[in-house]
């Protein structure tokens, strides 16, 4: 994509279809989530930023739970170090 940006003529092949069909599938389909299984590691991914935060709840890779939720302005005001730490708290309380 980036060749074809620069001007580059675009050449569409069967390589480039099954490419595309992949992308799509997997930008088009959600997640499925799993049951917890207790005796496994729980892990956590946040995220922050000026415009809101959120997480998500994994085991070995799998998403079991998710929280996002946009920023009131009071709280655009903290630290990224703060938005981060927020992000974690709130999303452990979901």
């Amino acid at each position: 994509m980036t060749e074809v940006l620069k001007g580059s003529s675009l050449k569409w092949t069967a390589k480039a279809h099954y490419a595309f069909e992949d992308v799509k599938n997997e930008l088009t389909q959600a997640p499925v989530r799993a049951l917890p299984c207790f005796d496994k590691v729980f892990e956590i991914e946040c995220d922050a930023s000026a415009v809101g935060i959120g997480g998500v709840l994994t085991q070995e890779g799998q998403p079991l739970a998710f929280f996002s939720d946009k920023l009131c302005d009071s709280r655009r005001k903290y630290s990224t170090y703060d938005m981060e730490l927020d992000a974690i708290l709130r999303s452990l309380e979901h």
